[in-house]
């Protein structure tokens, strides 16, 4: 795959990275600092199965159904192509994370 970008990203405190869907892409967030909630695609990642399942407007879509993980520094959020996510930080702190978008092959 080719790499599309890689930047950091600051999720100011009270604020959301609106919930989307990738398709043709896959992206990485690696938690940096600061803690939150992402929203995971229900059948995105078997893994999380035992998280809450909440429903959440989709960029340009309908409302899906996505897991509720929380995150802190450490964490990793993978999302293949046609995946949902989104990273919410309700905390008083930045939530800070790397992102890593690139094209599927």
């Amino acid at each position: 795959s080719s790499l599309v970008f890689f930047h950091e990203v600051t999720i100011p405190p009270r604020t959301v990275e609106g919930t989307h869907q990738h398709i043709g892409s896959e992206e990485l967030y690696y938690i940096t600092s600061g803690s939150g909630i992402a929203y995971m695609g229900e059948h995105d990642d078997p893994k999380l199965a035992s998280f809450p399942l909440v429903e959440r407007q989709l960029f340009g879509l309908n409302p899906k159904k996505c897991r509720k993980v929380e995150v802190q520094p450490g964490s990793v959020i993978f999302t293949k192509s046609g995946g949902v996510h989104g990273i919410e930080n309700p905390g008083d702190t930045p939530l800070k994370f790397v992102a890593f978008l690139y094209h599927s092959t």
